[in-house]
């Protein structure tokens, strides 16, 4: 367990509210640097089966006996738990698919953040990059440190990560401390 869902869980939180309601917290030395539109915005969360965007994915953002969630409830104003949506009270939009659903499932709406957890195939990474509204949208794809990274069909974090070593300006990096994630709870942090 590397934390990656949690991680990926607070940033796509961070890209629904907003940068300012994180401000004078705990979080915003993180939070401030990032390139995070103004609400409302709308991601996207795509967990690699329907299993997993539901047992994973969308227990961490919605909480569950064993963790908070990590949309706060006050902000909360319509979740579907049967379509895996979120309606915020600033009028953002969250909305999660599976990536082992057909790949022009993953079309027809567009997003400021698609976040893939896992390396999805390459047909769902296409699509996915098709959604960002604009320029700025982003694409988040959070996957554990492995050594042998390339696990789809296309090795396409393999190709991303060689990009990033060429020093290609599209293209970022990031490795995050799970264990100093404020947002993740004492029990999650013991079982990583």
């Amino acid at each position: 367990r590397s934390g990656k869902t949690e991680l990926g869980a607070f940033l796509a939180t961070v890209w629904l509210l907003g940068k300012e309601y994180f401000r004078d917290t705990p979080v915003w030395k993180w939070v401030e640097p990032l390139p995070v539109p103004q609400p409302p915005t709308s991601v996207r969360g795509v967990g690699l089966t329907a299993d997993t965007s539901r047992n994973s994915v969308w227990e961490k953002l919605m909480g569950t006996t064993e963790h908070a969630p990590m949309f706060p409830p006050n902000e909360v104003k319509k979740p579907s738990e049967h379509e895996m949506t979120v309606e915020f009270k600033c009028l953002s939009k969250y909305h999660t698919k599976s990536a082992d659903a057909k790949p022009k499932t993953h079309g027809a709406v567009s997003v400021d953040l698609a976040w893939l957890d896992e390396e999805a195939d390459f047909e769902i990474l296409r699509m996915n990059e098709q959604r960002p509204v604009s320029k700025e949208g982003k694409i988040l794809v959070t996957a554990p440190p492995y050594d042998d990274v390339g696990t789809s069909n296309h090795p396409w974090i393999a190709d991303y990560i060689d990009k990033w070593r060429n020093v290609d300006p599209d293209i970022g990096v990031i490795h995050l401390s799970s264990i100093n994630n404020p947002y993740t709870s004492d029990i999650e942090k013991r079982r990583m």
